[in-house]
């Protein structure tokens, strides 16, 4: 998926240097071979879709098809970051609004695709709306996460990102990516 949604942006080779970087991403190999997520593992495989439908809903031609197919597999695949895409994409969007950059086609595209995802995953969101309405929601009272696993200094992920070990998940070494390294 990241190579095909890459092709349609950048030249071949540059986009099999996106996909590769993307799919070996050490987050990524963490989350599918340690953690084991699924629900993430596929929002992470869905992303470049959803970026490419943003990407093209900037464009001229009014493309909104691909940004409402993206944004729906990714709710049904991983609410949580589908939540996280639409706060960045709005963000982007505001920027883009206050600099006068967005243009009243691109804002329509972009509301029509939100519209159609948010249609086309009623059959998830009613069902839990209906569930939160009468459930009274429980917080744990867990420790915080930083002094139990989290203790990492920037030079100790920057060197995890360097190597391809990633550890057990008793002992997991957490990096920033490859690609971050480059940024």
């Amino acid at each position: 998926i990241a190579y095909s949604c890459a092709r349609k942006i950048f030249k071949p080779q540059q986009a099999l240097l996106g996909a590769v970087l993307y799919a070996t991403n050490t987050y990524r190999l963490i989350d599918l071979f340690v953690r084991g997520d699924i629900g993430e593992s596929l929002a992470i495989m869905l992303l470049p879709l959803v970026v490419l439908g943003f990407y093209r809903s900037l464009q001229p031609e009014s493309h909104w098809r691909t940004l409402a197919i993206g944004m729906t597999l990714l709710f049904i695949a991983h609410p949580l970051s589908a939540g996280i895409v639409t706060i960045l994409m709005i963000c982007f969007d505001a920027y883009r609004a206050i600099t006068h950059q967005l243009t009243k086609i691109q804002f329509l595209t972009q509301g029509r695709a939100a519209l159609t995802a948010m249609i086309l995953t009623l059959f998830l969101t009613g069902p839990m709306l209906e569930q939160a309405a009468y459930q009274k929601l429980q917080l744990s009272r867990a420790p915080a996460l930083w002094p139990v696993g989290l203790n990492f200094s920037l030079a100790k992920l920057l060197s995890n990102s360097l190597s391809n070990a990633s550890g057990v998940w008793a002992k997991i070494s957490p990096s920033v990516g490859p690609l971050a390294l480059l940024i």
